[in-house]
Formats: structure tokens, C-alpha cells, sequence
């Protein structure tokens, strides 16, 4: 499958519709025989053999001192990877990028532009993988773009 697949699903513990504090929102992303979601602000679910087995857990639990407390709001699986984008404790996007999802890794937000290095501003509101240049792309607030190639010196930004 060369296509991303995503899926948003809302349900609480019963199987019923709850109120919003005891929903949990799953989005999901494939790629070929991988497949990975995040559950809630923190949770990450994994699959690498077409949703068979599961593996999970929760990021800030894991990685609790080392980055800082992040909730995820998007998730995307393509070639060989995957990726979360979501706001850290300062109000910052944050992006982590994972080859099995066992091990993730940040990844700058910065881009150059008229020779300045910048930094994203936008919150993500979603992820996306680009089969055709083998990239995420990262759609923000403010109609924003964020192009993020697998060269950490070559993110690139769209204002629409």
C-alpha cells in the first residue's frame, strides 16, 4: 500500500459515547506492513507485521527526564519510519521520529529562509507521509506547512 491511511476513532472504557474527560482518541497511520497510532495525549501503539501484535506505551512515562512531557496530536507511519508531532510542556511543537517505535528521537523544527535559521512557530494539527518525495509533511495552524525530508538540514515551511 503506497497510500496513508488514518483513522480517528473516539470511545471510553464501556464501548459507549462518554463525556470528554473519560474519551479516549485513537489515531491511526499505516505504511506497507506498518502500523502505528497514539492513544490518548501520550500513548503510542505499534504494530510492524499488519497489526498482528501490538506493542505500546506512553512517551512521557518513558521518557520521563530526558524530553519534555509532550501531548501528541498526530501520528504518521511511511518508508521504514514513523512519526508524532505534537506540543511539549512550553507550548513548543515538538516532532519524534522512530524506526520500530521502541526508540524515538527528537527532530529539530527549524528551516532556513533569506539565509536565516528559524524555528516553527505553528502547532501541529496533523501528519502526513509523502510516499513520492519521501517525507512527513506536517500541517500547523495558520494554514501552515511544514515539509520535513529525511535531511534534518532541509525542512522547509508554506504559509497559505
Amino acid at each position: 500500500m503506497r497510500r496513508v491511511i488514518a483513522t480517528v476513532i473516539s470511545f471510553c472504557a464501556m464501548g459507549i459515547c462518554c463525556m470528554a474527560q473519560n474519551e479516549l482518541s485513537l489515531k491511526f497511520s499505516s505504511y506497507e506492513n506498518l502500523v502505528c497510532g497514539i492513544a490518548g495525549e501520550s500513548g503510542i501503539l505499534v504494530s510492524k507485521d499488519d497489526g498482528a501484535s501490538w506493542t505500546s506505551i506512553d512517551f512521557n512515562v518513558e521518557y520521563e527526564g530526558y524530553y519534555k512531557p509532550l501531548v501528541i496530536k498526530a501520528v504518521a507511519a511511511g518508508y521504514k519510519t514513523m512519526a508524532i508531532a505534537g506540543t511539549d510542556s512550553d507550548g513548543r511543537p515538538a516532532m519524534y521520529f522512530s524506526f520500530d517505535g521502541s526508540v524515538w528521537s527528537p527532530r529539530e523544527l527549524s528551516y532556513t529562509e533569506h539565509g536565516r535559521t528559524l524555528w516553527l512557530e505553528e502547532q501541529p494539527l496533523d501528519l502526513e507521509y509523502d510516499a513520492d518525495h519521501d517525507r512527513m509533511i506536517m500541517y500547523c495552524e495558520n494554514n501552515t506547512v511544514f515539509y520535513v525530508p529525511n535531511c534534518s538540514h532541509c525542512n522547509s515551511l508554506k504559509k497559505n
